[in-house]
C-alpha cells in the first residue's frame, strides 16, 4: 500500500518559519542556508543582501518542490530534542566537574548545564562581535591606526593612514599635538 501524505496549500509552506544558518564565506561575503530544505542555499556580499536572497531562495525552493509534487519538509523544532545526551570524557575531567559542582552546591547535571549555557552564550557574543567588526571593516576603505605616547613630555597622537594592503611610506606619518592630558 502506498503512503498517502496530506498536501497543504502552498501558502501554508510559505508561511512556515524555517531556521536559517548564516556564516562568513572564506572568500568574502556571507552564505545563508536552510538546512531543512536540501540545496536551499545562497550567498551575498553583505548580511542585508544574503538575508534578502535567502528569502527569495526559500520561496523558489518551495514553489519548485510544490509544482514537482516533492514532499516539503516541515521546519525542525525543539520537540526533536530530548534534552539528554551522553558525553564521554576522561576520568580526571569527570572528577574535577563533580568536585566543582559540590563546591557550587549543585548537582553535576546543573553544573555542566550552567557551564555549557555560559559557553554557548559567550560564543554567540563573540560571533556577533566578529560579524559587526567584519561589517565595519568592509565599510571602511582606508585603515587608520594610532598610537598614543609622549614626546618631550607632550602627549601626541600619531596617525597612520594607508590604503588597504599597502605599507605606508614614512612621510605619511604626522604628529598631532594634544591639548589635554592623555590617560596613561
Amino acid at each position: 500500500m502506498k503512503n498517502i501524505r496530506e498536501v497543504k496549500p502552498i501558502e501554508f509552506y510559505l508561511g512556515l518559519n524555517y531556521p536559517i544558518t548564516i556564516y562568513r564565506d572564506e572568500e568574502g561575503g556571507f552564505v545563508a542556508e536552510i538546512e531543512d530544505l536540501p540545496g536551499c542555499i545562497t550567498e551575498g556580499e553583505t548580511l542585508e543582501e544574503v538575508n534578502k536572497r535567502i528569502g527569495d531562495a526559500l520561496e523558489s525552493w518551495i514553489h519548485a518542490a510544490y509544482e514537482d509534487d516533492i514532499e516539503i519538509p516541515l521546519p525542525r523544532t525543539d520537540e526533536e530534542y530530548s534534552g539528554k545526551f551522553m558525553v564521554r570524557m576522561p576520568k580526571y575531567l569527570h572528577r574535577r566537574l563533580v568536585e566543582k559542582a559540590k563546591r557550587e552546591g549543585a548537582s553535576l547535571n546543573q553544573y555542566v548545564e550552567s557551564i555549557l549555557s555560559a559557553g554557548v552564550a559567550t560564543q554567540n557574543v563573540i560571533d556577533e562581535i566578529k560579524t559587526e567588526l567584519n561589517k565595519i571593516s568592509t565599510q571602511i576603505d582606508v585603515r587608520r591606526a594610532f598610537t598614543v605616547g609622549y614626546l618631550t613630555s607632550q602627549p601626541y597622537v600619531r596617525w597612520m593612514t594607508e590604503e588597504a594592503g599597502q605599507e605606508p611610506p614614512i612621510q605619511k606619518f604626522r604628529e598631532i599635538k594634544c591639548e589635554e592630558q592623555v590617560a596613561a
